[in-house]
């Protein structure tokens, strides 16, 4: 009996060390997740205080959606020039039957790719190591993939056709890939570029915040030297007391899965989620000056929805194992 009892003991230990070091445990990849949350009032303490992002207030409605066949020069003056989000849904393939670990790791696990822990940081330190180890690893430790699509795999992404002719095909500026296990969580943020988000399997949860009745100074905001703006604000335990600006400010929703698009417009504030298997692709581009016309000779008049990444012309690139930089000329900007 105390044999047994003993062995229990160190039974329990090693599960506790095992769990604590995060390695070799699975994260949760429930893709069921309750999105917009339902809100929970306590009298006692501030509404949503140490809970995530989008507890402290209400959502005010899902983020505004269009047509999967919208003209070019619609997209431009309705969402461009008016600075507004948009979703556009089917817009890029579903990639979870293709990309799957093992095809990703046997095609492309030679290639170098940028990641980083799985809760973003204002300061994140980025690794560089093979595709093929991180994917024998993303689904246990704490690190999610973000890098430049390299060249080798871009006749395999999609490029919507929306955003690869007239004054937009001029302004691509990189193309990024993103996956992820688990609960993935980004930092409360603003791009200094316009952004086009699209998920090619899983899902992401996006908070969209309306400031256009007050400033976002109360955020407790920094400016990176590329002119993106991020929170210290804890995404996953908010202190409602510190950031009580959060009950004031509307905010919009809306989740993406396989297929689906949200374009953000620059320095518009947002927060995303990503859970179970995920992966997604950005594409950052330079805004226009929206005092311009949309100039869309080259747009045709019924294109493919989508085409391959390897059609867009894009500034920074992936190449050979290095990022490659085509700056801008001054008649493009």
């Amino acid at each position: 009996m105390l044999l047994l009892t003993f062995l229990l003991i160190q039974l329990k230990i090693i599960w506790i060390f095992t769990a604590n070091d995060g390695s070799n445990f699975p994260k949760d990849m429930n893709l069921y997740v309750t999105f917009p949350p339902i809100l929970e009032r306590r009298e006692s303490i501030p509404l949503g205080h140490l809970r995530p992002l989008g507890w402290q207030r209400r959502a005010e409605s899902p983020i505004l959606e269009d047509s999967l066949n919208m003209e070019p020069a619609r997209f431009y003056h309705l969402y461009v020039q008016g600075n507004r989000s948009v979703v556009i849904r089917g817009m890029v393939p579903s990639l979870d039957v293709l990309w799957t670990d093992s095809y990703l790791s046997k095609t492309y696990g030679h290639l170098n790719v940028t990641v980083a822990t799985r809760k973003q940081r204002l300061v994140d330190t980025l690794t560089m190591m093979s595709l093929e180890i991180f994917l024998e690893q993303y689904r246990h430790d704490d690190l999610y993939m973000n890098t430049i699509i390299p060249d080798e795999m871009k006749h395999e992404t999609p490029l919507p056709s929306l955003i690869n002719c007239g004054t937009f095909r001029d302004r691509l500026l990189e193309p990024v890939l993103w996956i992820s296990a688990g609960d993935t969580a980004s930092l409360l943020l603003a791009h200094s570029q316009n952004t086009l988000h699209c998920v090619l399997d899983g899902r992401k949860d996006f908070i969209i915040y309306d400031f256009s009745n007050q400033s976002p100074r109360d955020f407790d905001l920094i400016r990176q030297t590329n002119g993106d703006l991020y929170s210290r604000i804890d995404v996953d335990l908010v202190n409602a007391y510190k950031y009580k600006c959060l009950h004031n400010i509307p905010w919009y929703w809306a989740t993406l899965r396989e297929g689906d698009c949200l374009f953000i417009p620059a320095y518009i504030f947002h927060q995303v989620r990503a859970h179970g298997r995920t992966i997604a692709l950005s594409i950052d581009m330079a805004p226009p000056d929206t005092r311009d016309d949309f100039i869309g000779n080259d747009c045709e008049k019924n294109p493919p929805i989508y085409v391959s990444l390897n059609k867009g012309q894009f500034q920074w690139r992936y190449e050979q194992r290095f990022i490659r930089i085509s700056y801008f000329q001054k008649s493009n900007m």
